[in-house]
């Protein structure tokens, strides 16, 4: 610190050295501490400060003078705003009172109150505020609860910064002290805080035993809807096996729904020229609502022939198509709840990706994709990806097209004489041009 010692008393009040007119002794000054004749050093070099006269041994205390400014302050005024109470606990917070002024009848300077002497005790009846003034630094611990030992509300005013430089308002310090009560003033202790701190724990600890009672409750619930999800999904895939059989009627029905329609619009199939590979049982296939020979034509033309066609990529992935029928605009209908399957409590039922990735398994058979090895797969039908192999559909000759030939594994076969025609990706062949 620059100023070793900026205060000094005349006639009884203490005056700070940026006040003082008079050079050396004509400053008519005291020391506050010891009370020795102080000499005002007002140099252009050094910092301004007094200096004892005859170089006695005071050990000035920079504290005590500012007890004694605080001290005249509050004195002049009779009253002081203290900042607003808050109590907490945890979450819980509590305004207890607003900033209010607290206006007192007595001042008292550094009197000692059984084992703790405060800065000033402010008094008003029997009701005693105490205010500590920090200079360098706050309380220590001991003093701090001595103070909550002896229940009396104490506030810190802190007037550190404005006593070091040779500009001293006082009117600025006044206000501070008497008004201010956001940037300088913080309560130490209010008694007040205790006993509504103890009222918010109790509170918080109800709330939390409801809130514990509220979250087992919600688990509860939670695992009760879970259950019955997955009981719905249970009974509608019984259900479902039930009426699968008969989604599938006449020819001359399908042909005129509005969803065969939509299927086959771009590659214009008969109901006669529905090549086998569109029409082939899967098991889980109960995930559409609708005829095997709808979704496997809308798939088919969509993501091979219309792709093929506009130039698209030659690659098909199965999380692409999964992707893509989940979309709200593609009109195939599916069953939600049979879209994604937990393992552990459906084993052995098949999901979409399951039925979408035996669907494009099965139409290698034919020669119209070939599963790419190599691609990681994860053991994970959903990142199986195909590449294309055909530019358009491929169809089976009319001349097979009776109940005398049937497909078994990979093969054309006579079921009359047991004669192998061909492999199914030879004897399917592109009879449609673009």
């Amino acid at each position: 610190m620059d100023i070793l010692n900026p205060f000094g008393l005349r006639n009884g009040s203490l005056i700070h050295i940026s006040e003082v007119k008079q050079r050396g002794l004509d400053c008519n000054c005291t020391c506050p501490s010891c009370g020795d004749i102080l000499i005002a050093r007002l140099g252009e070099v050094r910092s301004w400060c007094f200096a004892h006269s005859n170089n006695c041994d005071c050990n000035f205390s920079l504290e005590s003078a500012l007890h004694l400014f605080a001290k005249e302050v509050l004195t002049k005024y009779n009253y002081i705003k203290i900042p607003e109470v808050i109590a907490s606990f945890k979450t819980k917070v509590c305004t207890i009172s607003k900033p209010i002024y607290f206006y007192f009848d007595h001042v008292l300077l550094e009197e000692t109150v059984e084992d703790i002497i405060p800065d000033i005790i402010l008094i008003k009846g029997d009701i005693q505020l105490f205010v500590e003034i920090k200079v360098t630094h706050g309380i220590d611990l001991e003093k701090h609860k001595k103070i909550e030992r002896l229940d009396i509300s104490t506030i810190e005013i802190d007037l550190s910064r404005f006593f070091f430089n040779k500009e001293f308002d006082r009117s600025r310090i006044e206000t501070i002290i008497i008004e201010n009560v956001t940037d300088y003033k913080r309560w130490i202790y209010n008694r007040k805080v205790l006993e509504k701190e103890i009222e918010l724990e109790d509170e918080y600890l109800i709330e939390e035993k409801e809130n514990m009672r509220n979250q087992k409750l919600r688990e509860e619930l939670k695992a009760k809807w879970i259950e019955e999800q997955k009981e719905k999904t249970r009974q509608l895939i019984s259900e479902l096996r039930e009426k699968n059989p008969r989604m599938y009627g006449r020819e001359e029905k399908l042909l005129h729904t509005h969803l065969w329609k939509k299927a086959n619009e771009y590659l214009n199939l008969t109901v006669n020229e529905i090549p086998t590979y569109l029409n082939y049982k899967i098991q889980g296939e109960i995930v559409f609502n609708c005829d095997r020979r709808i979704w496997q034509t809308y798939i088919f033309s969509n993501f091979i022939n219309k792709y093929i066609k506009r130039q698209k990529s030659d690659y098909i992935l199965v999380k692409g198509v999964v992707s893509w029928l989940k979309k709200d605009f593609v009109t195939i209908p599916i069953n939600t709840y049979l879209t994604y399957l937990d393992k552990k409590e459906f084993e052995g039922i098949p999901d979409l990706t399951d039925v979408i990735g035996e669907f494009l398994l099965n139409l290698c058979r034919y020669g119209v994709l070939r599963l790419i090895t190599d691609y990681p797969t994860e053991n994970n039908k959903y990142h199986w990806c195909f590449i294309k192999l055909v530019d358009n559909i491929k169809l089976l000759p009319r001349k097979y097209q009776s109940n005398e030939y049937t497909e078994i594994g990979n093969e054309l076969v006579n079921v009359n004489t047991g004669e192998v025609v061909g492999k199914l990706s030879e004897v399917y062949k592109k009879i449609r041009g673009d």
